[in-house]
């Protein structure tokens, strides 16, 4: 199976906030944090791409779980 993009997961995950679907958004940040640990185990840094995917899902996480 194909791994997805950094923009695949981030639409999926903006169609998942905007549908107030918090298991998709958990889903897709759970990927990010995996990308971003398994770099920094490999290579020392993260991508800056997973590590703004990473911080805008929280971000969204946040927001839906106070509403």
């Amino acid at each position: 199976m194909r791994q997805l993009g950094f923009e695949e997961l981030m639409d999926i995950a903006f169609k998942a906030r905007k549908s107030r679907e918090i298991e998709t958004l958990k889903e897709v940040n759970e990927e990010f944090n995996y990308r971003v640990e398994r770099r920094i185990k490999l290579k020392g840094r993260a991508m800056k791409t997973s590590l703004a995917g990473q911080e805008q899902t929280n971000k969204w996480i946040k927001d839906l779980e106070n509403k």
